[in-house]
């Protein structure tokens, strides 16, 4: 048996886009190349990868195993050629809302400072979005404020994070100022919170909304928005401390907690269990606990 690269990547590519079609023009390659290439890795291991219902290329049990034992050999070998060609590593880092826009980003700028062969490009989206380009090996690394609910998927915890209550400095809902609030207050005010799916909000699903009988709520998918909105005395929000230090000091918002309740969280690092780990990517996990702040 000698299965050849480029048919492990003909194969990663039709797996990926569901068609040759498609797959050829990715690949450069004449849609007859990457048949006969398909059809002679299933030669070779004596199975069906693809089912065939049209034009389009369904993916058997087969080809799920397959994949991510592919992926693993087409990077490895691209770290091969990255290393003794001296070419700039490229890393991709999916992180979502809070972390990639207010955590990951000076973090990123040290590490290439200090690393400059070593690129880092990074995707922001929703935790479940996250998780879901994990999945199917479209990041290198991830980092979510949720939980992981997929096995494919390894989760490890990188630091503590501790969200707040918020409002407009001189809002109408609490005329009277105070560090802390009763969690009953809660059901009388309007609440602005990110999107269902979003890590944020599944910590304050579980934290403040399951202890409540009644609420309304606003919801925005953008931390900005939600800053926006409460500024503007739509109502209460709930955030990461991290995401609201500049609107504190400019005194258009005030942060306040709820009286016998700890708004804590914590952070993951996460990746898919079958993702060969390269020393470009090494270097990023440890720098990025190192550089961690000291839990809470």
């Amino acid at each position: 048996m000698k299965i050849t690269l480029k048919q492990l990547s003909v194969f990663t590519t039709v797996y990926r886009t569901g068609s040759a079609t498609l797959a050829a023009e990715q690949l450069a390659l004449s849609q007859s190349a990457v048949s006969s290439a398909l059809q002679e890795l299933e030669r070779l291991l004596d199975t069906q990868l693809f089912e065939r219902n049209g034009k389009k290329l369904i993916a058997t049990e087969a080809a799920h195993k397959l994949y991510p034992q592919a992926i693993s050999v087409l990077s490895q070998v691209a770290d091969i050629e990255n290393e003794f060609r001296e070419n700039k590593t490229c890393l991709y880092i999916g992180a979502s809302s809070t972390i990639g826009n207010y955590l990951l980003p000076p973090l990123i700028s040290d590490f290439m400072r200090a690393y400059p062969n070593i690129e880092i490009i990074l995707h922001v989206y929703n935790t479940k979005e996250i998780c879901l380009g994990l999945k199917n090996f479209d990041y290198d690394l991830g980092f979510i404020e949720g939980m992981n609910k997929f096995d494919e998927l390894i989760a490890h915890h990188w630091r503590q994070d501790e969200l707040t209550l918020f409002s407009a400095a001189q809002s109408r809902f609490l005329p009277n100022c105070s560090d802390e609030i009763e969690l009953s207050d809660l059901a009388r005010i309007p609440l602005v919170l990110r999107e269902k799916g979003s890590g944020t909000r599944e910590t304050i699903e579980q934290l403040i909304l399951s202890r409540l009988n009644d609420y309304r709520v606003l919801q925005l998918s953008h931390s900005e928005a939600i800053k926006q909105a409460v500024s503007y005395d739509f109502g209460i929000g709930c955030l990461s401390t991290s995401v609201l230090e500049d609107p504190v000091k400019l005194g258009k918002i005030r942060c306040f907690g709820i009286k016998g309740l700890k708004l804590q969280r914590s952070l993951w690092l996460i990746r898919h269990r079958n993702k060969h780990i390269s020393p470009a990517l090494q270097k990023f996990i440890d720098f990025c606990y190192r550089t961690s702040a000291p839990e809470q």
